[in-house]
């Protein structure tokens, strides 16, 4: 009788173990997953504030080019009048 307890402690303690253990590994899987979701979030961050970067500079410099077009013109105005 003691010795059949005995066995039963020894398999739910033998239970026991293997979930904690496959806990402890689902639950360094979710940290991992998580810190990884942190760090692409922040890279897509930093990859939107690169891409409205770009799409000012480029806004500028249309801009930019209109007016030395507009003045192109303006000059080549000027240059056939006199």
């Amino acid at each position: 009788m003691v010795l059949e307890q005995l066995s039963m402690v020894a398999e739910r303690d033998d239970t026991l173990a293997r979930e904690f253990s496959e806990r402890n590994t689902i639950v360094a899987q979710l940290h991992s997953s998580a810190a990884e979701i942190e760090h692409l979030k922040l890279l897509i961050a930093k990859l939107r504030r690169m891409q409205f970067g770009w799409a000012l500079r480029a806004s500028r410099v249309a801009q930019m080019m209109a007016e030395l077009s507009a003045q192109g013109a303006l000059d080549q105005g000027l240059l056939q009048r006199h």
